[in-house]
């Protein structure tokens, strides 16, 4: 959660440093009426390291049965 006190701009927020899958980007909502918001980069191609999926993390792991 980022908040500013009324009046006050809000902080800019860290750029990620791994790649967004294939979207349309993040939904950021700001108060009723005004608007959304795009405080980072969501464009593919564009981060330091490549996206990195939940398989691609944990998928050599073997499978848990309680």
């Amino acid at each position: 959660m980022v908040a500013a006190k009324v009046g006050l701009h809000l902080p800019a927020l860290p750029q990620p440093t791994h790649d967004f899958p294939e979207s349309t980007g993040l939904d950021i909502r700001i108060l009723p009426g005004e608007g959304r918001a795009a405080p980072m980069r969501t464009t593919h191609g564009v981060a330091l390291h490549k996206y990195v999926s939940l398989a691609d993390a944990i998928g050599d792991l073997p499978l848990f049965n309680w």
